[in-house]
């Protein structure tokens, strides 16, 4: 599966043929997909449409559009790219660019269960392996921040360098 930000498309791929097998049509400058930990869907970060697109793999068709209004936050500095799951797949979290904020998404019914301000421009994170905290690089203010998922709260900032962009945890 990969992503064209200038054709806003998602390309699906067939190894054994090495061709272009479909494409589906998303909204502007798709960044980041991520697959649900049950394998059935595969969520697009849509970064300058702003929304996350939610792609049924069996038929390959968008099914759902999640929108995002941090409060507080001018709609276009909400610009949706990292997305990562909780291993029961009952949560998304989406990192918001430029907003400076996260969404907790309920997977089954699509609401954002609430937004957590973090560093600057969030872009990529990653959800610790008892799914009790995510870690998102920011990379405008050069740290990280430690979330509880619970409580949605900063629980921890940490420098990180210049510019950190993603975020990888040993299993």
């Amino acid at each position: 599966l990969v992503t064209s930000e200038e054709d806003n498309l998602v390309s699906w791929i067939d190894l054994a043929s090495r061709e272009v097998a479909a494409q589906t049509e998303t909204d502007l400058r798709p960044r980041h997909v991520e697959f649900t930990p049950n394998g059935r869907e595969v969520w697009v970060a849509a970064e300058v449409g702003q929304k996350v697109q939610v792609i049924d793999l069996a038929n390959k068709h968008v099914i759902e559009t999640i929108d995002f209004a941090p409060p507080g936050v001018l709609a276009y500095k909400v610009l949706p790219c990292g997305i990562r799951f909780t291993s029961d797949g009952k949560t998304a979290v989406v990192a918001l660019g430029r907003s400076d904020t996260i969404a907790l998404i309920d997977t089954a019914t699509r609401a954002v269960k609430g937004y957590v301000p973090v560093g600057g421009r969030p872009w990529h994170l990653a959800i610790t392996p008892d799914d009790s905290r995510a870690i998102v690089a920011n990379g405008a203010s050069d740290d990280v921040s430690i979330i509880d998922l619970a409580t949605m709260q900063v629980v921890q900032t940490i420098p990180a360098g210049k510019g950190p962009w993603g975020v990888a945890l040993v299993p």
